[in-house]
């Protein structure tokens, strides 16, 4: 088991140096994990408060996938449970979730007791939740304990780089001071509404817009207040177009508009 656990572990820092896909990294771990428990089944819940929980439970079926789907980790109850604040045994695991909504699936599916560990970044904020799951009348193996710390390092690891990756290539296409799309995400964003647009038989129409007199504003003023003015443009800006219409700051004080949706060039003056 010792050289599996070995292997295995070589095999996850070679997925997550090489940059994969999060969730081929968090089957490799939950694999992992269960090799080295026989007859327990692993799972990985990853918070996410925008899209919702992932769940990852290769050796969980979708009744399995429903349960934890139900779990909200943002709700009073279960941002104070017990099972946030370090590795735990539960005796019943369907007793011991607050936010899950149909505990006696758990049951239907056979599963009982169970070991939890949180996902903890560098800076003690909640990423997840992994587990391992026993049988009913199955005890955890006191060494399941320390594998489950282990794990639960690497599944911060892996979602960390993938947070950091996303932040990395949305600076590199944003602006960082209104958070529109740059010039070459503006690029990229155009040239798919065009194609969007052939297949439908539409056109789009870009507006290019600059601020006059915008340096006077900061000589004047200062650069705080020239920045507060950038960032309402912005919001103006967006509150005038569709939700298929794209708002862009291509350089200091200008602005380009792509309209989409459009049947002729004369459409766009009746644009709202």
């Amino acid at each position: 088991e010792a050289a599996r656990l070995g292997t295995d572990r070589s095999g996850l820092l070679d997925m997550l140096f090489s940059k994969r896909p999060l969730g081929e990294i968090m089957v490799h771990l939950v694999k992992m994990i269960e090799t080295q428990s026989p007859g327990a089944r692993g799972s990985v819940i990853i918070f996410n408060q925008a899209s919702g929980s992932q769940v990852i439970a290769p050796s969980l079926g979708p009744l399995y996938h429903r349960v934890a789907g139900k779990i909200d980790p943002y709700s009073d109850a279960f941002r104070n449970s017990p099972m946030l604040t370090g590795v735990r045994s539960e005796p019943d695991l369907a007793r011991a979730l607050p936010a899950c909504t149909h505990p006696r699936l758990l049951e239907e599916m056979g599963l009982g007791a169970a070991i939890s560990a949180p996902i903890l970044s560098d800076s003690e904020r909640r990423l997840g939740l992994i587990l391992l799951h026993y049988a009913r009348g199955t005890q955890p193996r006191a060494e399941d304990r320390s594998l489950l710390t282990m794990a639960s390092r690497a599944a911060a690891l892996g979602i960390e780089q993938q947070e950091l990756a996303k932040r990395l290539a949305f600076q590199a296409q944003h602006d960082p001071m209104t958070g529109l799309p740059n010039r070459e995400r503006l690029t990229e964003m155009l040239e798919e509404a065009l194609a969007v647009e052939r297949r439908r038989g539409g056109t789009a129409a870009v507006l290019f817009l600059d601020l006059d007199r915008f340096k006077q504003v900061n000589d004047a003023l200062g650069h705080t207040v020239g920045d507060q003015l950038l960032k309402k443009v912005a919001e103006r800006l967006q509150g005038m177009v569709g939700p298929d219409d794209i708002v862009a700051r291509i350089a200091a004080d200008e602005f380009a508009l792509v309209l989409a949706g459009l049947e002729g060039a004369k459409e766009v003056f009746r644009k709202p």
